[in-house]
């Protein structure tokens, strides 16, 4: 009690204080200011003197609307200082509007710092708020940047999650702009997952939307976003054409270098090699960071094969694999989101200086009762269910081994009564043989009789075998299994071998998933680095799909062994990008060959023609 009286005192003397008429009077005019001229409150703002301020409550007004004045005119404060002056404050103090904008400015400072993971623990405490908020438009601004932050660890399915929230909330604002790009970011989102119709719908709804405000920004961002795309998938004459649109209308000055070094791609499938070059140059010149540089690398080995010196191009490759792997290897040092777990223990720190400042000594001694008889409660409840649970199991064993006896005594005495009624109607002929006083009709229900019994002979086998039956089903369903877990492996494998070349395309600060780029090229390299390789994918296809490359090499008859190879990378799983990156040519090649084969197995209807035609068609 001695300690806690001075802390009252000094709050009482701090809450007496009266702040100047006028420094509340710029902090109100710049907050009104904010949305329709952040600039004006911008130097509104920073021409108070903070030194002359009396009150924190004004001190952390202050640094709230500084910092979301700087993040309206696009400054990238990284220094997060001020803003805490901000969050500390509102955490116990103020409105909830407030501690919530406190909250997301000081995870936009700690994104633009590149502290991912606190900036997500910042957003995820102020998403807790959001339903109390009412602000669509803050909610939406939000949810986008926690789908940045999640798409910077490659957690693509939340930040699906996190761009469709912010999405909805941009609609009800009617803000309609953001909207538009909500949904750039989620067609962004699918690429990565590889769906690409998905994406291709979502861009072609947001240039249209676009052409109509005339938005020449959001137009000019679509259709860069559609070249990559159809570049990714190797629809080079669709890659060409939005190109082509593109330059047409904005030109290519401001692009960037990952961009640049996709359209050497295009130009190289259009046969414009000088061109290529020059976009190769242009690429170089604008590249500025590590990813930039990887994303040149191979785009000049894709041009150096063009022209046959395979030489340079495959130095050019491992120029570019040897920086993803620097960065991949410095960016999986970094700690993995698991923002949850410690916005938790911040959340109970911050419950118990709470208690520490603010309540009085009876009432902590109140509540530690309540937890001491909770936990008494608790104990006992756990201990009752623990018996409980213990005696079922002990029941549970008793009837198991109950039926296991029944079931052995049904068969044994199927088994019994069989051999009696085989022994008997033994005897019966014999005796009739001996004897042949015994008529047709006789031995008529005679036979009649032994078939009654052998029936009830097979009722008891049934009831014995039966559980021995459904576990045979379980197996042919485990078989099944077995085969779509193998599936679903090189799936995924071809996803990440997708997302990693294409991180060397793409204009990525974040590194994180290329170091699993190399892991992923060390597993594949056990089923498609030389013919041993080879043989050890066949084998575990044919082990878990039926034969199914023994029934291929049977039925059907091919004239190079690569089409072999193709088929059985499709019926492992592996996508066209991957197929076309393990066998070291174009995607469009292996799309054709594709065809191809789809229509020689059609014309040739063997018999597990419509199994081939199945699992190829599965594959993009």
């Amino acid at each position: 009690m001695k300690q806690i009286l001075p802390i009252c005192l000094f709050l009482l003397l701090m809450t007496g204080c009266k702040e100047r008429p006028e420094v509340s009077a710029s902090l109100d005019r710049a907050e009104a200011l904010m949305e329709s001229a952040p600039d004006s409150a911008l130097t509104l703002l920073q021409t108070l003197d903070t030194e002359t301020f009396l009150k924190r409550s004004t001190h952390a007004r202050h640094a709230l609307l500084f910092t979301q004045a700087q993040d309206k005119n696009y400054i990238d404060e990284t220094n997060d200082s001020l803003i805490s002056i901000a969050v500390d404050h509102y955490r116990q103090h103020g409105d909830m509007r407030s501690r919530f904008l406190s909250l997301y400015y000081n995870g936009r400072v700690l994104t633009n710092a590149g502290d991912h993971l606190n900036a997500m623990l910042s957003y995820a405490e102020a998403e807790e708020l959001v339903d109390e908020l009412n602000d669509d438009y803050y909610a939406g601004l939000l949810y986008s940047q926690m789908g940045d932050e999640y798409g910077e660890y490659y957690d693509f399915p939340k930040s699906l999650e996190a761009y469709q929230k912010a999405e909805k909330h941009y609609y009800t604002a009617d803000k309609g702009l953001h909207y538009l790009y909500a949904l750039v970011n989620q067609s962004t989102i699918y690429r990565n997952l590889n769906d690409y119709a998905m994406s291709d719908s979502l861009l072609h709804f947001v240039l249209k939307e676009a052409e109509i405000i005339e938005n020449l920004s959001l137009q000019k961002l679509v259709l860069g976003n559609s070249v990559m795309q159809y570049e990714e998938q190797g629809k080079m004459d669709k890659a060409l054409s939005m190109y082509m649109k593109l330059i047409e209308k904005f030109g290519i000055e401001d692009k960037t270098s990952a961009f640049l070094s996709s359209v050497v791609s295009i130009c190289l499938s259009d046969g414009q090699h000088d061109e290529a070059e020059r976009m190769l140059q242009l690429s170089w010149d604008k590249a500025e960071t590590a990813d930039d540089s990887v994303a040149c690398h191979l785009a000049a080995s894709e041009m150096y094969r063009s022209r046959h010196q395979y030489e340079k191009a495959l130095e050019a490759h491992e120029a570019g694999i040897m920086i993803q792997n620097r960065l991949l290897k410095e960016n999986l040092q970094q700690p993995i989101l698991t923002y949850q777990r410690d916005y938790l223990a911040q959340k109970l720190d911050y419950e118990a200086y709470k208690r520490k400042i603010n309540r009085y000594a009876y009432l902590l001694l109140i509540i530690v009762l309540c937890i001491s008889l909770l936990t008494m409660a608790l104990y006992v409840y756990k201990k009752v269910r623990m018996h409980y649970h213990s005696a079922l199991r002990r029941r549970l064993k008793e009837k198991d081994v109950v039926n296991l006896k029944i079931i052995n005594q049904l068969k044994d005495e199927a088994e019994l009564r069989e051999k009696s009624i085989r022994s008997h109607l033994e005897q019966l002929k014999e005796d009739m043989k001996q004897k042949n006083v015994e008529s047709l009709h006789n031995i008529s229900k005679l036979q009649e009789e032994i078939r009654i019994n052998e029936k009830m002979s097979i009722e008891y086998r049934l009831q014995s075998e039966k559980l021995i039956d459904t576990l045979s089903d379980e197996n042919i369903q485990l078989k099944q299994v077995g085969f779509q877990l193998v599936h679903s492996y090189f799936t995924k494998m071809s996803k990440w071998i997708c997302i990693a070349n294409r991180k060397k395309k793409e204009n990525v600060t974040d590194t994180n998933g290329k170091l699993m780029y190399e892991v992923i090229k060390e597993e594949i390299r056990k089923y498609t680095d030389g013919e041993r390789g080879y043989k050890l994918l066949e084998e575990t296809v044919n082990k878990h799909a039926d034969g199914i490359m023994i029934h291929l090499r049977n039925e059907m008859d091919f004239s190079e062994e690569e089409q072999y190879r193709q088929m059985c990378y499709h019926f492992a799983g592996f996508s066209i990008n991957a197929i076309a990156f393990i066998m070291n040519c174009s995607t469009n090649k292996i799309y054709k060959r594709k065809e191809r084969l789809m229509v020689k197995i059609r014309k040739e209807n063997t018999v597990h023609a419509q199994l081939y035609i199945n699992l190829l068609s599965k594959q993009l």
